[in-house]
């Protein structure tokens, strides 16, 4: 009975479905309308503020009263269908990529899907701790077998805009010039978790190739000759020992598939 009521009051957030109305006839004080308006006005406050807590900067960027006016919109269209409010806030993302904003907060959408991943490794388990003597001592004929590994709910990241810079102007604590130049470049990003910290470490290309074979799970042999057929250019013995040293890889293991 109760999740049938729970779904019927979802029902009603979207249409003018009198089913949950049925159910609050026995509340005499007020109308069964004037009561599911609370109820419905209850729901809409704690969707707004968890969109406001997880795109915060978004908020900033926008000023509240415009963020507010999208996250309304938006919660209008499409009203948390469950109590689990996660699922509505990730389809957020996708409806501000296409939202019509000035020409001058287009990078906002970007910023969205950055703010997104950041709530998600934020709900990841800790990565392992390298070890190093552990890779040291594993012999000639099985370092073809190693599979690096990036940290725990790392993602790489492209972009136009340097969203290492937007991020930081845009923190409350962020005390300087908070002017950043948006003119359309190209862009390589690592978001990963070192500990409590998220981190967003600007990448070279060359670096970038590298993690995003390591990512797609192949051996480390299959990534060093992946990049001398495609990108010759590329020398992953310089590249490598930086990519150990920022943490970028996590962990290894070593494994005949």
């Amino acid at each position: 009975m109760l999740q049938q009521l729970q779904q019927s009051f979802l029902n009603s957030l979207s249409t003018d479905d009198p089913e949950f109305l049925s159910h609050l006839q026995a509340l005499n004080a007020l109308s069964a309308q004037q009561t599911l308006d609370i109820y419905h006005q209850g729901v809409i406050s704690k969707a707004l503020k968890t969109l406001k807590g997880i795109y915060p900067v978004c908020q900033k960027i926008l000023v509240i009263e415009q963020f507010n006016i999208i996250a309304s919109d938006y919660i209008r269209c499409s009203p948390p269908q469950t109590s689990d409010f996660v699922p509505f806030a990730a389809a957020f993302v996708e409806f501000i990529t296409k939202y019509c904003l000035a020409v001058d907060y287009s990078y906002v959408k970007e910023v969205a899907r950055l703010e997104w991943e950041v709530y998600l490794l934020l709900r990841e388990s800790d990565s392992p701790e390298l070890d190093l003597e552990a890779l040291a001592q594993i012999d000639t004929d099985n370092q073809g077998k190693i599979f690096f590994h990036l940290p725990t709910g790392a993602v790489l990241l492209q972009s136009e805009y340097p969203l290492d810079e937007v991020m930081k102007v845009n923190q409350p604590d962020f005390d300087g010039e908070s002017s950043v130049d948006l003119n359309s470049k190209e862009f390589y990003f690592i978001l990963w978790r070192d500990g409590w910290r998220t981190c967003l470490d600007r990448l070279t290309q060359e670096e970038w190739l590298v993690l995003q074979r390591i990512q797609m799970k192949v051996r480390f042999i299959e990534v060093c000759d992946y990049l001398a057929i495609n990108h010759p250019s590329v020398d992953i013995t310089q590249i490598f020992p930086r990519l150990l040293a920022q943490g970028w890889i996590a962990s290894f293991d070593v494994t005949n598939s």
